[in-house]
């Protein structure tokens, strides 16, 4: 064949070969001649570093097409190599023969593809066959469209390993669209302890033969390739592979050289992902899914293609999104959950991206349930979106603790535009909640909401609706032209409720509700609950924009305690003698005074 190395048993005796092509090899003069085998490579009872490699079109008519390891020694390693288009009876690819348990070999970052076992009654393991007892560690490889002749035995296309006393371990590799025969073949007594997190996918024939199911953390869905039909095995960004691995095995590189893990967890196959980290970028008019990686230069085009690269804990990541210059909407549903998590100094955002050829990012629920949702995921900062059209609420905030929404437009929702379900310490400012089925926001079983310059207007019952809630603050908020109450809460609730510098003001002459008592005006609400004896009950004349006309009263009638330092336009705070009441501030100063 091309290269033989014999290294007589002697650890010592070390074969290193690296970034080097070797093909078009043949071994084989006679057919069961015992040295027939390794078309390209044959390593004999020695210790081989075989890194970075090409072993193309080797034919041996035995074992090993491009490469066998024979008796290899413990240490031995094969990295980076792309070992296909080889033919052999057995192990097209590449063959183990009678290793020792005690010899380890490590595979690492290869790539196994188009290789051929040909032989019809008993042809295995089109790319990988191993025989005999040994120890491997096979971790990160990229296995797929191998073939074997051998359609109805035991082995398998891309990965067959017979052996009972067999110690391996088998993680974070990609099996894919094995032609002819199963994908992957273990002996039916093989401990499968450490054989989890690897991806298989497009093996018409199964996945594995003699009844062994997906383990734990496998996965059945595409790797999602750059070009497999050019070899290039590189992930793209749908690939099930990224951030599904483990690090058990895993090396420290991959086929690249880059870091392991990236962005948090290891990647499946020879490729790990490369993304951007810390500030993503989201396009939905001018990105890519499947091109883009979230660089401000190629952004991707969904919210929830991000989320996936969200690292959590410590690791403060942004989300930057954008609807473009023509306001292309996202048509999705956006949900975080405990693992999209931040800490308490380096909060998971998610802001607006907008400058003179970008406009705030447009959520079109289109009659999904929710908009945006968070399911558990602690400190959070949602800022600068709009979110219409959902079937239940605009945002759903359920037991997640340590979030802030900010210069939020919702609104056309068939609940609430906002609802908080559970969870502590949620902050709410200068968001502009109308026009819902329901309520502007639901507050219930949860500790610790600040309202703070909202403009809750026009919902067909309550502006603020608080139930069970300890530690509710209010101010600075326009509770207007809402259907039912200004404000519902229950009695419990109002203990601990501080609400002041508001504006409360109902159609239905209905401006407040404690329990199931309604108190008409201002002034019972005042008298019942002690609070808001600096509000006011006042047309605030908005504009068509929900901006305040010259001439309003609520105009510098606020309060700076806790009130935002610019409005949800960012426009700064406060722009005329005082804050302003409601989420936008104005830029005209009173003109006459309030009077409480």
């Amino acid at each position: 064949g091309g290269l033989f190395f014999d290294g007589k048993g002697d650890s010592a005796n070390l074969l290193t070969l690296t970034n080097s092509k070797i093909h078009d090899n043949r071994v084989g003069r006679y057919v069961n001649d015992d040295w027939n085998h390794g078309g390209n490579l044959y390593i004999y009872q020695g210790r081989a570093e075989v890194r970075g490699n090409q072993f193309n079109a080797g034919v041996s008519l035995r074992r090993g097409g491009n490469v066998i390891c024979k008796n290899c020694l413990h240490g031995t390693l094969f990295d980076n190599n792309a070992i296909y288009h080889g033919t052999a009876k057995w192990g097209g690819g590449m063959y183990f023969l009678n290793q020792s348990q005690t010899q380890q070999v490590t595979m690492t970052n290869n790539r196994i593809y188009r290789n051929t076992a040909t032989d019809a009654s008993s042809g295995d393991g089109g790319g990988i066959y191993g025989f005999g007892n040994m120890s491997l560690l096979f971790s990160n490889n990229t296995v797929s469209e191998n073939i074997s002749q051998n359609s109805t035995g035991e082995g398998a296309a891309n990965f067959s390993i017979l052996g009972t006393a067999n110690t391996f371990t088998l993680t974070n590799n990609i099996f894919s669209d094995a032609v002819g025969a199963a994908s992957v073949s273990l002996d039916p007594a093989l401990d499968v302890t450490n054989i989890d997190y690897n991806l298989h996918w497009n093996n018409p024939s199964g996945n594995f033969t003699n009844g062994l199911s997906l383990r734990p953390h496998d996965l059945s869905s595409s790797p999602a390739f750059v070009d497999a039909a050019a070899g290039n095995y590189h992930l793209t960004t749908p690939s099930a592979a990224i951030n599904a691995g483990t690090n058990l095995g895993a090396p420290s590189t991959d086929l690249d050289g880059n870091t392991r893990p990236y962005g948090g967890k290891n990647d499946i196959g020879a490729d790990e992902y490369v993304y951007a980290l810390g500030n993503l970028y989201v396009d939905a008019a001018a990105g890519s899914d499947a091109t883009g990686d979230g660089t401000i230069t190629k952004p991707w085009k969904t919210i929830t293609t991000a989320l996936r690269f969200i690292r959590g804990g410590a690791d403060e990541d942004t989300i930057h999104a954008t609807s473009g210059s023509a306001q292309t909407e996202f048509n999705e549903q956006v949900t975080l959950s405990s693992s999209q998590s931040g800490a308490q100094s380096s909060y998971t955002k998610l802001i607006a991206w907008t400058d003179q050829t970008r406009q705030r990012p447009i959520i079109n629920a289109n009659g999904r349930s929710t908009g945006i949702t968070l399911n558990g995921a602690n400190y959070v900062w949602i800022e600068g979106f709009t979110i219409r059209n959902a079937s239940n609420d605009g945002i759903q905030v359920n037991n997640s603790s340590h979030i802030t929404l900010t210069a939020i437009h919702t609104y056309d929702h068939h609940e609430q535009g906002i609802k908080i379900s559970g969870g502590d310490d949620i902050t709410v400012t200068n968001t502009v909640s109308r026009s819902n089925d329901q309520h502007g926001v639901q507050i219930l079983n949860t500790n610790a909401v600040a309202l703070t310059n909202n403009t809750l207007h026009d919902n067909v019952q309550s502006g603020t609706v608080v139930t069970n809630t300890p530690s509710v603050t209010m101010r600075n908020n326009l509770l207007t032209a809402n259907g039912a109450f200004a404000l519902s809460t229950d009695s419990a609730s109002l203990r601990t409720l501080v609400s002041n510098f508001n504006d409360l003001t109902s159609p239905s002459q209905q401006v407040a509700q404690i329990g199931s008592t309604t108190h008409p005006s201002l002034s019972d609400w005042q008298a019942a609950s002690a609070q808001d004896d600096r509000s006011v009950s006042v047309d605030p004349q908005y504009t068509n924009t929900y901006q305040l006309n010259e001439g309003s009263l609520v105009i510098d009638a606020g309060t700076t305690t806790s009130a935002p330092s610019s409005d949800i336009d960012g426009n700064i705070r406060p722009r005329g003698n005082n804050v302003d009441i409601g989420a936008f501030e104005s830029s005209f100063s009173a003109t006459a005074n309030v009077l409480y």
